[in-house]
Formats: C-alpha cells, sequence, structure tokens
C-alpha cells in the first residue's frame, strides 16, 4: 500500500513539475498515460523504448529524470540509457552519480525546481557546452558501463565477501 501511495504521489509531483516547465519551455512528454495533461505540455505518446526512445534521447535538447522520492539510493537506469544515448541528461541529485559522474562535465544535477528551471534556461542558450556534456557523458558509460567492466566489478566484490 505505502509503494502505490508513494507511486500516486511521485506522479503527481511530476505532472506538477511537467506543467510548470511547459510554461516556460517547449516540453515534450513521450507516455501512454492518458491522464489529462496541462494543454502546453506536447503528449507524443508512448514510444518503443528499445526501438524509438533511443532517437528521443539522442534528439532532444534536455532529457528530464525525475527519480521517485521512493528511489534513495542508486543511479537510475534512464540516466545510463539518456547518456549511453549521447543525450544531455539533467537529473535530481542521487548520491551514486557522483561516484561515476562529474555535474556540469558529464551530465548536469538540480538541486529543486527553482535550480532546474534556471539550469534548463541556460543550456537551451549555450549549445556548445550542452552538446559537449552530453558527448562526455556518453564517453564515460563506454568507459565505465560495459559488460566487461561491470561484470569485474562484481566478480571483484563477490571475491571480497567473507
Amino acid at each position: 500500500v505505502i509503494g502505490m501511495i508513494q507511486q500516486k504521489i511521485a506522479q503527481k509531483e511530476r505532472m506538477e513539475m511537467c506543467s510548470l516547465l511547459a510554461k516556460e519551455f517547449d516540453f515534450a512528454l513521450y507516455t501512454k498515460d492518458e491522464t489529462e495533461f496541462d494543454k502546453r505540455i506536447d503528449n507524443r505518446g508512448y514510444v518503443d523504448y528499445v526501438k524509438e526512445m533511443p532517437l528521443v534521447f539522442s534528439n532532444s535538447k534536455i532529457n528530464m529524470n525525475i527519480t521517485l522520492r521512493s528511489i534513495s539510493t542508486g543511479i537510475p537506469l534512464r540516466c545510463l540509457d539518456i547518456m549511453a544515448c549521447g543525450g544531455f541528461l539533467m537529473t535530481n541529485y542521487q548520491a551514486e552519480l557522483e561516484e561515476y559522474f562529474v555535474d556540469g562535465q558529464d551530465l548536469v544535477i538540480y538541486t529543486d525546481f527553482s535550480d532546474m528551471k534556471e539550469k534548463i534556461a541556460y543550456y537551451l542558450s549555450h549549445e556548445d557546452e550542452r552538446k559537449y556534456i552530453a558527448e562526455n557523458g556518453k564517453k564515460k558509460i563506454a568507459e565505465k558501463f560495459t559488460y566487461q567492466v561491470q561484470l569485474g566489478n562484481i566478480i571483484d566484490i563477490m571475491e571480497n565477501v567473507e
């Protein structure tokens, strides 16, 4: 029950945030959810995550990740997917991101809604910097998140477990 409540709260927060962003920026959303959205949000419907979403990630100026509040640790897979496709990622803070990525070099982390809006405006008007960060993120994924590297990390951890 708690999980369902957290999910509903997160969904409501996300939609409020999307509506507020749509007041100031062109805002497209890809979802099969047919909930009534703010009319300023361009709901483009469902796209296949494997076949079409990589193109969405790589061709969007800014890809937003808003992690569910119930997820207190870990790197969201969506963040890795966006960067792997060469997309510019703006995300909320998760401590584990700092283990692999540098804010402002590989991705951009926002602290609150006001910070998010300021950074969106900034990066929309600084295309070269935005593209540079997206390319750095893609390179970092290619270096640190291959199956070979990650399996090596898992083996190292398992060898040290007593």
